[in-house]
This record gives C-alpha cells, sequence and structure tokens, in this order.
C-alpha cells in the first residue's frame, strides 16, 4: 500500500481498483464518519462513496481532485 496522505488524524494508502483505505490515527470513529459521508453522498454533497467500515478505518470510492482545504483557500 502506498501513503497518499496524512493528517493530524488519520491516513490515506492507495489500494488499487479506485480505492483508497483512511486509517485513523488519532481515535477517530470510522462508523460515525461512514455515516455522515452516507448521508452527505444521499443529499448530493461530493464524497466518496464508503465501501466498508471497520473500527479504525474505512475503504472508500477514490476521487480525484481539488481538496476542500485547497478550494477553501481560493474562495474563503
Amino acid at each position: 500500500m502506498e501513503l497518499i496522505a496524512a493528517g493530524r488524524a488519520s491516513q490515506i494508502f492507495d489500494l488499487g481498483d479506485d480505492r483508497v483505505l483512511r486509517g485513523f490515527t488519532a481515535g477517530g470513529d470510522a462508523p460515525r464518519e461512514a455515516l455522515v459521508m452516507r448521508c452527505a453522498h444521499a443529499h448530493g454533497y461530493p464524497v466518496p462513496r464508503v465501501l466498508d467500515v471497520a473500527d479504525d478505518a474505512l475503504v472508500l470510492e477514490r476521487i480525484d481532485g481539488p481538496t476542500m482545504n485547497g478550494s477553501m483557500r481560493r474562495r474563503p
């Protein structure tokens, strides 16, 4: 697995086949995060589809494009 991003609370690894693993490093709540992401997706917000959930990780659809942080810096 190739590490493609890291932050204060999680690391993102490329799993291939347009999938990524988001592993929580700071006690994140993966089932809660999955619930929020599925709700956002159901209401048309552009978030990755949740493919699998574990206690400390999510497998997500890989979406390439600008990051939310980058967008916010361009249009605060």
